[in-house]
C-alpha cells in the first residue's frame, strides 16, 4: 500500500483524495460533537488534509504530530476508526455491495460488527498474528471463523487441516450458520493457469495458491448474486454445480472467466520490466507467514527461470 486511501476503494478504484477527506471530517465531527469534545479545529483539518495528500500517513510512519488537549479525548484506534470511516463512505456513495476485509482474525475485529451480512468468507489458515490470535491452527481458526453468522453462508476451500476443518464445522453449529464448502478451480500444472488451449483459464495474479483464492472469490460471489437477487436483476448466469464438480471453462459463464483474468493487485506477484533498462526484470509480492513466504519464493524462481531463458534465446 502506497497511500492510505487504497483501504477505501470504489469500484475498484481508491477514493479520491478530496472525498477522503470529507469523508474523514464528517466522521471526525460527528466523533467530536459532544458537550465534552469541540468542534475539529483548523488544526486537526490541517493535520487531516496532509494525511490524505501524503503518499504515506504519519499514522503509517508511526510519527506523531504535536496534539492539542481536545485531540487527546478518547477516540477509535487508527483501523477502528477506517472502519467507521468505510462503512461511512459506502453509505454516503450508495453503493450496492460491499466487501469488508478483516484486520486480524474475525472475532474481536472491529469489522464484525454487520450482523446479518449477505455472505461471509475464510481464506487459507496459516501461523499469522500469533500473539494475538493465538499459537496454534485451533486458535486462528477459532478467532477467524468469529465472522460466521446465524442463516448466512461461510464459504471455506475444502481441502483444510483437520483441525482447522474440525473447529469451522464446530463453530458454524454453534452460531447456525451455513458452512459451505467451495467448488475447486480445476487445476493443470501450470503456475497460473488451469488446463491448456482453448480450455485455459487465465488468472490475472500469479502463483498456484491463486487457484484456492479464485475459487473462494466465485462461490462467494455466485452466492451473493443467489441471495441478494441480483443475479437476476443484472442477467448473470449462475450456474448450479453438483458437490463433486470443479469449476472449469466450460461451467463458468465469461463474465466469471474475464474477471478472473483481468484481476490485479500491484505488489501482489507482479513482475515488470524496468523502464530505465529492458535488462532489469523487477518481481513485487508481500509474504509474512511461512506458506505465503514458500509461495512467493516459488513464483520468484519461476519468474526468473523464464526470463533467464528468454534472455538466453535472445542472445543466442
Amino acid at each position: 500500500m502506497i497511500s492510505v486511501n487504497e483501504r477505501i476503494q470504489l469500484n475498484g478504484i481508491p477514493l479520491e483524495k478530496k472525498k477522503f477527506a470529507q469523508y474523514f471530517h464528517e466522521v471526525w465531527d460527528k466523533l467530536c460533537n459532544t458537550e465534552n469534545c469541540p468542534n475539529t479545529s483548523s488544526k486537526q483539518k490541517d493535520i487531516a488534509s496532509e494525511n490524505s495528500d501524503s503518499t504515506k500517513t504519519s499514522m503509517e510512519l508511526g510519527s506523531q504530530p504535536e496534539l492539542s488537549q481536545d485531540m487527546l479525548l478518547p477516540r477509535p484506534s487508527y483501523f477502528r476508526f477506517l472502519t467507521v470511516m468505510a462503512f461511512h463512505t459506502y453509505l454516503r456513495e450508495g453503493v450496492n455491495a460491499a466487501i469488508i476485509e478483516v484486520g486480524i482474525g474475525g472475532e474481536y475485529d472491529s469489522t464484525n460488527i454487520v450482523k446479518s451480512p449477505s455472505v461471509t468468507a475464510i481464506t487459507s489458515i496459516g501461523l499469522d498474528h500469533v500473539d494475538i490470535l493465538g499459537k496454534d491452527l485451533r486458535s486462528i481458526a477459532w478467532n477467524k471463523s468469529g465472522i460466521m453468522k446465524s442463516g448466512v453462508a461461510a464459504i471455506v476451500y475444502p481441502e483444510l487441516d483437520s483441525d482447522v476443518r474440525d473447529v469451522f464445522v464446530e463453530r458454524a453449529s454453534e452460531r447456525e450458520a451455513e458452512l459451505k464448502f467451495c467448488h475447486k478451480l480445476d487445476t493443470g500444472t501450470d503456475s497460473n493457469n488451469t488446463k491448456s488451449g482453448s480450455s485455459q483459464i487465465k488468472l490475472g495474479i500469479e502463483g498456484s495458491h491463486q487457484n484456492q483464492n479464485a475459487a473462494i472469490a466465485i462461490e462467494t460471489v455466485f452466492e451473493w448474486l443467489k441471495k441478494t437477487g441480483y443475479g437476476k436483476i443484472l442477467g448473470l448466469d449462475v450456474p448450479v454445480l453438483a458437490d463433486s464438480s470443479c469449476f472449469d471453462r466450460d461451467n463458468l459463464p465469461h463474465w466469471v472467466l474475464q474477471a478472473l483474468s483481468d484481476t490485479f493487485w500491484p505488489g501482489r506477484s507482479q513482475h515488470f520490466t524496468d523502464k530505465s533498462n529492458k535488462n532489469i526484470q523487477w518481481y513485487l509480492d508481500g509474504a509474512h507467514t511461512v506458506d505465503s513466504i514458500q509461495a512467493s519464493a516459488f513464483i520468484f524462481i519461476f519468474v526468473s527461470l523464464y526470463w533467464l531463458f528468454y534472455i538466453k534465446k535472445k542472445y543466442s
